[in-house]
């Protein structure tokens, strides 16, 4: 029975991950969006932010809260992988004018390759899954779903009306069992983990990410705070993902969907009042 529950889980999270990277490229493709020669310098910073500064950041706090093997493995998995495909949902479309979209796309597509890599040079004990085998991972659930999504809304635009209902049902219904499933399963942890400052150190890492966003977003307030929602809102249903596949844990598992419903719900906060602030 656990072995089968164990399965279905992996399975739902494999959906959400597809589902939600289709979702992206459909955008992207319907959109038509092109990378502005005048934003370049934005996505390079905001590309060495996710890819650099973020991993180190997390290296920095699992030294700082003295955190054990497990619990460090889920804030290095977090920190190494970015863009959130929900972010366009959060941001309700108004990413485009601001690269948002842009450097979600990018971001899931390289942090196939780069999550990876990160994870294999981690220092951190129990991160020692074969690269090959989690940038096959990636690139077979996160990557290949992104592109599909994305040539099949260049050529038929109208597709992403068709399933956006689908999709975001799918999602929700998938996102929420998993949630279910871990917080059942693990419950008893979570009172442990209080002792562990594991989950201030996720909430730390989120809102540096806040923060740094907004300092290298530049000179033009809605690219700094797209920039800050971006970075704060990791990919922790692929980090899920990565944690069922190679380094299942109760604690890696818990503190990573922990850590990323925290993400979740202050992205959301921050965008309600932007949305406010923009009315008044």
């Amino acid at each position: 029975m656990t072995n089968w529950v164990a399965v279905s889980s992996l399975a739902i999270t494999c959906l959400v991950v597809i589902c939600s990277c289709f979702n992206v490229g459909l955008v992207l493709g319907r959109e038509k969006l092109r990378i502005d020669k005048a934003n370049i310098g934005w996505l390079v910073r905001a590309i060495v932010l996710n890819t650099v500064l973020m991993p180190l950041l997390a290296l920095g706090l699992i030294w700082a809260f003295d955190l054990e093997a497990g619990l460090a493995a889920s804030l290095v998995l977090l920190s190494a992988l970015p863009a959130f495909p929900l972010f366009i949902s959060i941001m309700r479309g108004r990413a485009i004018d601001t690269n948002g979209l842009e450097l979600t796309f990018i971001m899931l597509g390289l942090s196939a390759i780069s999550a990876p890599l990160i994870i294999w040079l981690s220092p951190v004990e129990g991160l020692d899954a074969g690269l090959t085998e989690m940038m096959f991972t990636l690139v077979l659930f996160q990557l290949l779903p992104l592109v599909i999504g994305y040539s099949l809304g260049r050529i038929k635009p109208e597709l992403y009306e068709h399933l956006e209902d689908i999709l975001t049902f799918l999602v929700f219904i998938s996102t929420s069992l998993i949630v279910l499933y871990v917080i059942v399963s693990r419950y008893k942890d979570i009172g442990q983990m209080g002792g562990t400052h594991a989950l201030l150190a996720a909430i730390s890492l989120v809102l540096l990410g806040v923060f740094l966003g907004w300092v290298v977003g530049g000179p033009r307030k809605e690219d700094r705070r797209t920039l800050a929602l971006n970075t704060s809102l990791r990919n922790f249903m692929s980090s899920l993902l990565l944690v069922f596949t190679f380094f299942s844990g109760a604690g890696t598992e818990l503190l990573v969907l922990l850590g990323g419903l925290f993400m979740l719900a202050l992205g959301i906060i921050m965008e309600k009042i932007s949305v406010i602030r923009h009315i008044e």
